[in-house]
């Protein structure tokens, strides 16, 4: 697997504006078992995964955890 960073699920969202507002764009997919939002999030259930890569191509997630306190 690629590398994540796990978050709160409090904090999901912040992040995600966070990164957009400062040019990161968030990978978006459209396949069968993994569809993103227009934002380019993934969710199920609780579960909320964005993706987006760095200048070299590499790609990386943000994951929410709801183990994690937020």
């Amino acid at each position: 697997g690629g590398k994540a960073l796990k978050i709160s699920q409090a904090l999901i969202d912040e992040m995600i504006e966070h990164l957009a507002s400062n040019g990161v764009h968030l990978q978006h997919y459209d396949l069968p078992d993994l569809k993103t939002d227009g934002r380019g999030v993934f969710t199920d259930g609780d579960l909320q995964i964005a993706w987006f890569c760095d200048p070299d191509g590499n790609t990386f997630a943000i994951e929410s955890d709801a183990t994690l306190a937020g």
